[in-house]
């Protein structure tokens, strides 16, 4: 069964033993799950508060504690088989365990059914382990595994590695310049100690890497859902305060980076957390294999725009039957891709509106292609360059050749036809039929568009505006980029990219203005 399934049966015969001493007989643990929604039983946390149905403490799903909770006599329960326990969809559920016992005393013996509720969530989140990033990258050449580059302040950069070192052997082990050897070095279950042997400009070393925890991010509460067969990590923020709270869905743009901030410096962070001192809760999902997240490897064919619309939809129930959470009043806030999937995810679900920011309004084509001229213009490149460029796209998503034939042609083509998204996901991206997508909705919308933003335009928020039918629909101007830093012009964001220039801040205005029309709502 492994992972979460191990831990509850950890927990189990903790439990057993701590509630009900002398015990000479345990029957195999069965399951039930039982909704949250369902129970109407009021929470409390572990501060000595009790439930009104006893003297037993009940469980704080809230803050992402977890303990045993309330023990219940029942008989008439139906049981799921154990192995049922590994196909959680995320659900802020009840599991109930269900054994029989038999105690012996000096006279008597007495043989009875004791049901354990545990919170799925809670139990979720330990189940996944904080990963350490070894904090670089690798790179295969002639045969021999090469560092090609070392996070500043990263665990590697503290362990005195350096770009152009060669990896000899791992703990001993010599080492294979192939992706299914290096994966499981640059993310392990922290903390942990990996032995390197070097070999740097004609000298060998042995040199310590140790792969400490990341700082967790202030004012999260780390969890997990559960999407297919692996879990995710979430990033929940929770306003201060007692009763039910409005909720934003964060949908995050394309790549493979991790959500956390640790500083709170990113500004995705910023507006999140702005949002959340406001009053809202706000939840993020990290990628597959990103972050704590485990999964198939982002970039890869597993990792296409079908799991990452059931991800948020598995979210999005995860929000609704959070108990500190308003089920009525809740958004999506789909930022650059993200945008593009929030019809999907919104889909037959009961939302309260939808925030977008740097969208993409037209076909998936004519957005890209009208992307690379902006950038030609930005970056002075001679027209052929374009040319070029519009060639390799033509090729790629109006004939459906494959980025790797394109490229195996024309290598010239490369930085064409590969995104920072899986070529599966390019291809399912760039058959979606928008305004379909948005036709079958009805949700109030707020379209941002930066005037500084090259990555889309104000062409494409407007084309994205007639599509969606809410008469509740706006578009807002502001004077940011495409990552909500505060420039005026897409010229000025163009130059800031390229580091000229002192670096620009964050456009904190956003917050309120979002926040503004969310109260509206």
């Amino acid at each position: 069964m492994g992972g979460f399934g191990d831990l509850l049966a950890s927990l189990i015969r903790e439990s057993i033993m701590h509630h009900c001493g002398g015990l000479s007989e345990v029957s195999e643990p069965r399951f039930q799950r039982h909704p949250v929604a369902e129970m109407n039983w009021p929470l409390v946390d572990d501060g000595g508060r009790r439930d009104d149905r006893g003297d037993s403490p009940f469980c704080d799903v809230g803050n992402g504690q977890t303990h045993l909770f309330q023990q219940l006599q029942t008989a008439d329960l139906q049981p799921l088989d154990i192995h049922d326990i590994a196909d959680m969809t995320g659900k802020i559920d009840l599991v109930g365990i269900h054994f029989k016992f038999t105690r012996h005393s000096s006279h008597t013996m007495q043989t009875s059914t004791l049901t354990l509720l545990f919170c799925v969530a809670p139990l979720l989140a330990q189940s996944l382990p904080r990963l350490a990033s070894a904090g670089l990258t690798f790179a295969a050449e002639d045969g021999s595994l090469v560092i090609r580059s070392v996070a500043r302040d990263g665990n590697a950069a503290r362990a005195g590695l350096l770009p152009a070192d060669v990896v000899v052997a791992v703990d001993g082990t010599p080492v294979e310049a192939t992706g299914v050897f290096v994966r499981p070095l640059l993310r392990r279950t922290a903390p942990a100690l990996l032995r390197l042997s070097i070999r740097r400009a004609g000298r060998s070393l042995d040199i310590q890497l140790h792969c400490a925890a990341p700082p967790d991010e202030p004012g999260v509460v780390y969890g997990a859902l559960a999407v297919r067969d692996h879990l995710r990590r979430t990033l929940l923020t929770m306003p201060s305060g007692a009763g039910k709270h409005p909720a934003i869905l964060f949908l995050p743009g394309s790549g493979c980076s991790t959500q956390e901030s640790p500083n709170r410096n990113a500004t995705e962070s910023r507006i999140l957390h702005g949002l959340t001192a406001g009053g809202f809760a706000t939840l993020r999902v990290e990628k597959p294999s990103v972050g704590d997240s485990t999964g198939p490897p982002c970039y890869s064919a597993q990792s296409d725009l079908n799991l990452d619309v059931e991800t948020y939809r598995t979210a999005l129930t995860f929000l609704e039957e959070h108990p500190a959470i308003d089920p009525d009043r809740l958004f999506l806030f789909g930022h650059s891709a993200g945008a593009s999937l929030a019809p999907l995810v919104a889909k037959e679900r009961k939302l309260r509106g939808i925030v977008l920011a740097g969208a993409m309004g037209t076909k998936f084509y004519d957005y890209v292609v009208a992307m690379r001229r902006r950038m030609a213009v930005l970056g002075q490149q001679p027209p052929a360059k374009f040319e070029l460029a519009r060639s390799c796209l033509t090729r790629l998503l109006k004939h459906g050749e494959s980025a790797k034939a394109i490229v195996a042609a024309q290598p010239a083509c490369r930085s064409d036809v590969y995104f920072d998204s899986p070529p599966a996901y390019i291809t399912q991206w760039n058959a979606l039929d928008l305004a379909a997508a948005w036709q079958a909705l009805r949700e109030p919308g707020l379209l941002l568009y930066g005037t500084a933003d090259f990555v889309s335009s104000e062409a494409e928020s407007r084309a994205l505006l007639a599509k969606i039918r809410s008469r509740s629909k706006q578009l807002l101007t502001l004077p940011m980029d495409h990552g909500f830093l505060a420039l005026a012009t897409p010229q000025q964001a163009w130059n800031a990219e390229g580091g000229k220039g002192p670096a620009p801040e964050f456009y904190a205005p956003v917050i309120d203005r979002i926040r503004d029309w969310l109260n509206r709502r």
